[in-house]
């Protein structure tokens, strides 16, 4: 075995051909004359060897003779031919693409028989709390299955077996070595396939649906375990005395209506906050949303408390504590825990975007950008239903800040948590897959947080990302990392990253619009930016202009030329040929965007005027003028803005 699954592999696929071809290799030639060969066995036997050839003579013999001679005409037939379905050797074609080998388009994320549709609406259907989920049901496995299934096939026929050849065998998971797009692409598929455990629970955004969900077998299980316990306390019933039972059965029901009693108090309790932290968030008013304050405690991590198991915790409560107190004593020698994609030839680093277990292809352009989009606006509803905070930072905030919109070369998407929001956050979401609303698209989103958030120092720098939300139809992802106070400064937050906040920088936390949904943002938000990025507020970056006319970033060279102002926009305010600099794309781009970036200016005129209500020397001016400038904020964010990009595939 090499130290490198993918060298064993031999990942070039230009220089292979499709098995069977003009360029078939030397070993399918081999193998052919070596099911020739093997036909040819039983008749040499028979006439060359004494032993055999008695057995001609007899009906037994003949019947054998013939046994043999079919079995070794199938194994040299699926020795000849498996080459198509299945590899073998050193050119192995199991992470070749299937471009030449398949009627399935490698480029296609859905190829035919595959609905994306079909397991959401199933759960729907399934009146059930608990289901089984497999990830095949939620994402296009289809190729590597049938690859898996032709190999299991294909790998022995008794008594012959190549069982080393096992293409799988080598395979690292997750990679650490580059590869191709599509051996990439292989290596997750069969992952998810064959070892992926199913997420904790699926969320049915806009259906408001929460399910758990299990493997199949655990599933069956569960079932069997409940029907067991049920089927004894039945027995135990029906040998009880008639008096005993009787008085048992006034006190269970006495214990029951109590218990009954119990559940709806804490259900009540629950639903008056709506399990937040805080309560501004929890309000059905948007005017109380506008400002989010948070506490100081809301920035300190004590790991010690959290991972104490305490009498009244739920299930839940307590696993999480056994979670946090395992994860420390762990922390110092863990591992990375996001694996992203090692890529050939990767010199801009676009691997490193995308998590390797959804990964398919790298996503460029108007693609990338639609995938973004989705995902930030799943993310948004997703916090927005869950009475989650969060606020959009670091590259997403300098795209808010001018436009209210993602720039168009920022790779991934940033946000983050206050750290007791985060700890909630892992204890009530982890491992969650989060189905976006169909009305905005068909987006599928799993939370995975990490162990290790448990750290609040840079720790080994493995892990410096505290949590992913991960879009599984490419496997872009936002980025979620947590702010606490560790230093002796106990008036400033910071991430693993060493970004430093004064507390009042953070809270309160603001709501807005960005790329048409709601979210929030720092307080103080243009001192957060020039804290991390000296240029923020400049218009120019790399070969990128702002152009404020259209609120659009665009080619600095292709709108050099197109600068009058009186040429830009007819009398009626739309945008010209000229206006658009003779562009058909940044026309439809500017028609796209321009009510939610119109938006954003007049929200950025609110904030002007918030700010003079914080200004010492207008301390006159009434709770009553806050008031008023909340309710414009609100009426500015309660429309619901359509999706802004077409929903990807």
């Amino acid at each position: 075995m090499t130290d490198n699954g993918y060298q064993k592999a031999e990942f070039d696929s230009e220089s292979q051909q499709h098995r069977g071809g003009s360029g078939a290799n030397p070993l399918v030639k081999l193998g052919k004359a070596v099911g020739r060969g093997l036909v040819a066995i039983p008749t040499f036997m028979a006439t060359k060897l004494p032993f055999f050839g008695m057995m001609r003579h007899s009906t037994l013999g003949k019947l054998l003779l013939m046994f043999a001679s079919l079995y070794l005409i199938a194994v040299g037939s699926l020795y000849v031919y498996s080459g198509e379905i299945y590899p073998f050797g050193k050119d192995n074609l199991i992470f070749k693409s299937s471009a030449a080998s398949s009627d399935v388009d490698p480029n296609q994320v859905y190829p035919s028989g595959f609905d994306p549709h079909a397991a959401r609406l199933a759960m729907l259907e399934n009146p059930a709390d608990e289901q089984a989920f497999e990830w095949k049901d939620w994402m296009d496995l289809k190729q590597v299955e049938q690859l898996v299934e032709a190999a299991n096939k294909t790998r022995s026929i008794w008594p012959v077996s190549w069982g080393e050849k096992d293409p799988f065998k080598d395979m690292e998971m997750p990679p650490k070595h580059a590869g191709t797009e599509e051996q990439q692409t292989m290596v997750g598929d069969y992952y998810l396939l064959t070892r992926c455990p199913p997420p904790k629970k699926v969320i049915l955004l806009g259906d408001k649906r929460i399910v758990n969900t299990y493997s199949p077998e655990e599933l069956e299980r569960r079932k069997k375990e409940k029907e067991n316990l049920k089927a004894q306390e039945d027995m135990d019933s029906n040998t009880k005395e008639p008096e005993d039972s009787k008085e048992e059965n006034k006190a269970e029901g006495d214990k029951k209506e109590k218990d009954d009693e119990k559940k709806e108090d804490k259900k009540e309790k629950r639903g008056s906050d709506k399990d937040t932290l805080l309560p501004e968030l929890a309000s059905d008013k948007l005017e109380d949303k506008i400002e989010v304050h948070i506490p100081r405690e809301q920035f300190i991590f004590n790991a010690t408390e959290v991972s104490k198991i305490k009498p009244g915790m739920t299930e839940e409560e307590r696993e999480h504590a056994r979670i946090v107190k395992t994860a420390v004593e762990y922390v110092e020698t863990s591992d990375k825990h996001f694996r992203e994609v090692p890529l050939k030839n990767d010199r801009a680093g676009h691997g490193v975007h995308y998590d390797w277990r959804f990964f398919n292809k790298l996503r460029h352009g108007k693609d990338h950008e639609a995938f973004m989009h989705h995902l930030i606006r799943a993310w948004a509803d997703f916090c927005d239903q869950e009475n989650i905070l969060s606020l959009i930072s670091h590259g997403s905030l300098i795209g808010w800040y001018w436009n209210g919109m993602a720039m168009p070369w920022d790779a991934d998407n940033d946000v983050q948590m206050p750290i007791m929001e985060l700890d909630r956050f892992a204890r009530k979401f982890n491992q969650t897959l989060v189905v976006q609303d169909p009305k905005d698209g068909n987006g599928r989103y799993l939370v995975d947080v990490s162990p290790w958030y448990v750290e609040r120092g840079r720790g080994n720098g493995r892990n410096v990302i505290d949590a992913r939300f991960i879009d599984i139809r490419s496997g872009i992802y936002l980025d979620i990392t947590g702010l606490a106070i560790t230093g002796a400064e106990t008036n400033r937050v910071n991430c693993k990253n060493y970004h430093f906040y004064p507390i009042s920088d953070i809270s309160p936390a603001r709501r807005s619009l960005y790329e048409g949904v709601n979210v929030y943002v720092p307080n103080a938000y243009e001192s957060v930016l020039l804290s991390e990025y000296k240029s923020a507020r400049k218009s120019t970056y790399g070969s990128w202009t702002y152009t404020k006319d259209i609120r659009l970033w665009v080619k600095t060279e292709q709108c050099q030329n197109y600068k009058v102002r009186d040429k830009k926009f007819t009398k009626d305010n739309e945008l010209t040929r000229y206006g658009a600099c003779d562009s058909d794309e940044i026309w439809k781009e500017f028609n796209n965007t321009r009510e939610v970036t119109a938006v954003h200016d007049k929200e950025m005129d609110l904030y002007a005027d918030l700010e003079q209500l914080t200004d010492p020397d207008s301390q006159e001016m009434s709770d009553q003028k806050k008031q008023e400038i909340k309710k414009k904020f609100a009426d500015l964010l309660r429309p619901f803005y359509a999706r802004l990009r077409y929903d990807p595939r």
